[in-house]
């Protein structure tokens, strides 16, 4: 097939005459007076001064308290635990330290209730020789220091102040107040206080187990920088001292002298029973000694140590039934069978059923 070619003609397009524009003329605005408005003048008024009206100064009274009364304070003594004559206690003085290797006469009289038990002599012997060593050589309380340990009820305090009578003739020293206290109250007391009340003396403490750990950190501490020479004795079983040793290293070091007061068996009870008789003004003959015997064993229990109060018990009642034994006692009296050469009163054996 053939295609027919068509030719192209351009189209002339119509010439545009240009039209003419018309510049628009705004019409010229009149300005328009702006009229100044004046405010109208504002009539000051004077302001009157507010006079305030005076006010009259009131009197201030001086208040009077009431004078109060002063209360006089008065410083809390230590308990003596026994009174020690003054002029058999010399002054302190260096004194050669020496081995003590027996008790004399005089001192197996103070101790005259221990001596009797198995032991209880040399022990004595060694402690005192380390306490009076440490008491004439060094300048403060850091050594020396005494634990007595026993079961409750063995004399642990009464053991203790025949040591201090017995230091104080060897040595002169502890020369100040001897007091005592329980540990629970120490733990409650200014500590620092309570030994410048017994400066230069001695302080024994009881139940020392119930010592807690910072009474027992300030009592070391206090001790080390003491220079008068005071001495401490700690008391309890040796439960409650392994307690208080424990508590602080250096509390313990300070403590290095010890006596163990054993469990009394029935010889030693009645050893005591006629030491503290004698002591009273009496004697026990050989009847009522056996006796004395049956008493305590009759007070003996499984558990429990006899106690050396009980053993004071049983003579204290013995000598009461002998002082109001009505006419067994005067018959006595009339065939002088109530006295000994010595002018002890004789417990016999009906005093003790």
């Amino acid at each position: 097939l053939e295609l027919e070619e068509f030719s192209a003609e351009e189209e002339v397009l119509p010439e545009i005459e240009p039209v003419p524009v018309e510049e628009e003329m705004l019409p010229e605005i009149e300005p328009i007076p702006v009229e100044e408005e004046v405010l109208p003048e504002i009539e000051l008024v004077p302001v009157e001064e507010e006079v305030l009206p005076e006010i009259e100064p009131i009197p201030v009274v001086e208040e009077v308290l009431p004078e109060i009364e002063s209360i006089p304070v008065v410083e809390e003594i230590l308990p003596v635990i026994e009174e020690i004559d003054v002029e058999e206690v010399v002054e302190a003085v260096p004194v050669e330290a020496k081995k003590i290797r027996s008790l004399t006469d005089e001192q197996k009289a103070i101790f005259s209730y221990f001596v009797p038990v198995r032991g209880m002599e040399e022990q004595l012997c060694n402690a005192l020789s380390g306490i009076i060593s440490n008491l004439s050589g060094k300048p403060n309380s850091s050594t020396g220091n005494l634990i007595i340990q026993g079961s409750q009820g063995c004399g642990k305090t009464m053991l203790a102040t025949s040591i201090v009578k017995v230091l104080q003739k060897e040595c002169g020293r502890p020369n100040g107040k001897i007091g005592k206290i329980e540990a629970d109250t120490l733990n409650r007391k200014d500590v620092q206080q309570l030994l410048k009340k017994v400066a230069g003396g001695c302080l024994i403490i009881e139940h020392a187990g119930g010592i807690d750990r910072d009474t027992a950190v300030k009592l070391s501490l206090l001790l080390e920088q003491d220079t008068s020479g005071t001495f401490v004795i700690l008391e309890d079983s040796a439960v409650g001292i392994k307690k208080i040793l424990a508590a602080d290293n250096g509390l313990a070091k300070k403590f290095t002298e010890t006596v163990t007061v054993p469990i009394f068996g029935n010889e030693d009870l009645v050893g005591f029973a006629k030491s503290y008789a004698c002591e009273l003004g009496y004697e026990i003959d050989e009847m009522a000694i056996l006796a004395l015997h049956n008493s305590i064993s009759n007070i003996e229990k499984y558990d429990q140590a006899t106690t050396l109060e009980e053993i004071k018990d049983i003579i204290d009642n013995a000598i009461d039934r002998e002082a109001h034994s009505g006419l067994r006692k005067f018959f006595n009296i009339l065939t002088a069978n109530r006295y000994t050469d010595d002018e002890k009163i004789v417990l016999t054996e009906k005093d003790f059923e």
